[in-house]
């Protein structure tokens, strides 16, 4: 077999973050991703599904009331543009930061399960899909340069 490595370097979780005021619930927390700023944003099942913390752990901002039907992941470009996947349904949305959905793109098949930018101008998009039965993996020519998932690696 292969040789097992453990390469974390470790972690602990902190129970007071983010600090999310008592209004704010969380059903199914699908997708997560860090701006320029480090701000972390998170999409969630239920309303609001768009949750904005500082670094600090406290919400900054959230959005999204009835806008999407199953939301399931998100990602950040460079320009700070929000793109948006809901299981079950298609396009993938691009969204700015205040939340005004301004460029779709069709997506074969209506079950997006993940996306992640990458390529040397991070101009090209890997989109995993569930379609009938199968999983297929497209890959996009993307209008924008997405940002790494790891900050700092941009």
């Amino acid at each position: 077999g292969y040789p097992k490595i453990n390469l974390a370097v470790g972690y602990e979780a902190d129970p007071d973050w983010p600090q999310k005021p008592p209004e704010i619930a969380w059903r199914y927390v699908t997708g997560v991703a860090i701006d320029s700023e480090e701000q972390v944003w998170t999409l969630n099942a239920i309303d609001p599904p768009v949750q904005v913390y500082d670094k600090g752990g406290k919400l900054a901002k959230s959005w999204g009331d009835g806008l999407f039907q199953g939301p399931h992941y998100l990602r950040i470009d460079h320009e700070g543009n929000i793109w948006i996947a809901m299981f079950g349904y298609s396009p993938l949305w691009c969204i700015t930061p205040a939340g005004e959905k301004f460029l779709a793109i069709p997506i074969e098949g209506k079950m997006p399960t993940n996306l992640v930018f990458g390529g040397p101008d991070m101009k090209t998009a890997w989109l995993t899909v569930l379609h009938g039965e199968d999983g297929r993996l497209f890959k996009l020519d993307m209008p924008y340069a997405g940002r790494p998932i790891i900050p700092g690696l941009d």
